[in-house]
């Protein structure tokens, strides 16, 4: 599976929780509004090609085409199975603030997560006016997406996640990115003996 292997279904669910909770959406809003349409591979290629569109909607499809598309079709897994993230995945990514930087193991999924402040944001911008010959130097804003990505696989040890994109609003967005990790069995048995030996009567079990 490659790094951009995300299925429809996800984005759908993502797009209707997360962004919708956060108000945030201008891509997604911008599409509704000049194609009565969901925004998807189809419509972000036409959004990118349209010559009413703002240079921040483009850059916007672009990034989402990247994300999520091959072409116009929106990418599936290599089994062609949807990948159905928990609710609490979902509620966990859409309550995270835009100063929030690190990860968390949620069950059998870690969330890796980066937000933007007006500070990160200020950041960028300046790397985008460094020469080009500078080790921090961004040709386009929205590649800093892409690197956090890379370094949250980097962190996984390459590993491919199973949803990655964009929540919170297009002032301050935050980067997250979902991989499946399940919780060695070793790990469950301790958490699992912890547990009973606050418990009096099993003070003397061990699994």
């Amino acid at each position: 599976m490659k790094v951009y292997d995300f299925i429809e279904s996800k984005i759908k669910v993502l797009n209707e929780t997360i962004l919708n909770e956060t108000g945030s959406g201008a891509l997604r809003h911008w599409i509704e509004n000049n194609y009565d349409a969901v925004t998807s591979c189809r419509t972000t290629s036409k959004a990118i090609n349209d010559p009413d569109a703002s240079a921040f909607i483009k850059r916007r499809a672009v990034w989402y085409k990247n994300i999520h598309c091959r072409g116009n079709k929106q990418i599936v897994d290599e089994e062609n199975n949807e990948v159905d993230l928990p609710d609490e995945i979902i509620h966990y990514i859409g309550n995270l603030s835009p100063d929030v930087d690190g990860h968390d193991q949620i069950d059998d999924y870690k969330v890796h997560f980066k937000g933007f402040t007006d500070d990160h944001i200020n950041d960028v911008q300046n790397r985008c006016q460094l020469p080009h010959t500078h080790p921090g130097y961004l040709s386009n804003y929205d590649d800093i997406y892409d690197e956090v990505l890379s370094e949250f696989i980097k962190r996984e040890n390459g590993a491919q996640p199973a949803s990655a994109g964009l929540a919170g609003s297009d002032e301050n967005p935050i980067m997250y990115a979902v991989f499946h990790v399940p919780v060695e069995e070793n790990e469950v048995d301790a958490q699992i003996n912890e547990a009973l030996q606050t418990m009096t009567f099993f003070k003397n079990f061990k699994i």
